[in-house]
């Protein structure tokens, strides 16, 4: 019952934390990309139509310092007919013409090829890609996603031990309740086992003396259904347990085979015979 107590709330609090974790990590990685898509969208038009990017009030001061990008147009035929990279310093015309010939190869819209995030958008002479260098966005993603996986790994190792700790005291009531109704069943089986075995050895006596009666027989097919009730009762109390063998106890052999006996020197006299005990 502990391990089962156990079992059952670990994998309860297991399930909440791993939504929790999953549902925190989506939503930071949703809310970067919705953030960064913002920003391209506001310089890819700024780009094709020759304006001012970031004129937007939902955008903090600092945006037009802090973000890192380039512009890449290619033709047709997936040729480099345009390279801006006044934006950025750690990126080679090899490299830029690289990455925007992958996105071009790739055919969506929006992506993330290395640590950069780009917005395409594709004319019939060809193809303009605009990348963001989302490096540290992914730094912090990745740290996110490692920390919030180890404090789910301590949390539920905490809950583990603490589980552990306290189970015994939960189930102990529980587990006192399951054994007192085991050993009523098995005391009460075997107080009722010892007269249901004298009625139904005298039925059978009786059966000797009054042949074919009907409530003679109706009492030994009772006898033997009750039994069958019993039998079946003590075996439903004992599938649980983890040990089919019993705890050894001292008892005394002599008054167990009297108790066996007994019940049949009724039928033992009728036919002539005698029970003998030795004590």
């Amino acid at each position: 019952m502990k391990r089962r107590f156990v079992l059952a709330a670990m994998a309860s609090i297991t399930a909440v934390v791993l939504l929790l974790l999953a549902g925190i990590n989506l939503w930071n990685c949703r809310e970067t990309t919705r953030r960064t898509d913002r920003i391209l969208s506001s310089l890819m038009e700024a780009s094709l139509t020759g304006g001012e990017p970031f004129k937007d009030q939902e955008f903090p001061p600092e945006t037009p310092f802090t973000a890192r990008f380039f512009l890449v147009r290619l033709d047709g035929a997936g040729d480099v007919l345009e390279l801006r990279l006044d934006s950025i310093s750690a990126v080679s015309e090899e490299k830029a013409a690289g990455l925007a010939q992958a996105a071009d190869r790739q055919g969506g819209l929006s992506g993330y090829l290395d640590n950069y995030r780009y917005l395409a958008s594709r004319q019939e002479t060809g193809s303009v890609f605009l990348f963001l260098d989302v490096s540290n966005e992914l730094e912090f993603m990745h740290t996110l996603l490692v920390i919030s996986c180890a404090v789910a790994a301590v949390s539920l190792l905490a809950v583990f031990g603490l589980l552990v700790l306290f189970s015994g005291r939960v189930a102990a009531p529980y587990v006192r309740n399951a054994a007192r109704q085991k050993q009523f069943i098995t005391d009460a089986s075997h107080e009722i086992k010892t007269p249901l075995t004298s009625i139904s050895t005298s039925a059978d006596i009786l059966s000797m003396d009054l042949k074919d009666n009907e409530w003679v027989a109706n009492i030994q097919k009772q006898s033997a259904r009750l039994s069958r009730l019993v039998t079946d009762l003590v075996t439903l109390s004992r599938l649980d347990e983890e040990r089919p063998i019993p705890e050894p106890v001292r008892f005394s052999l002599s008054d167990t085979a009297w108790e066996m006996a007994e019940p049949f020197s009724a039928m033992a006299k009728a036919k002539g015979r005698h029970l003998f005990s030795c004590l």
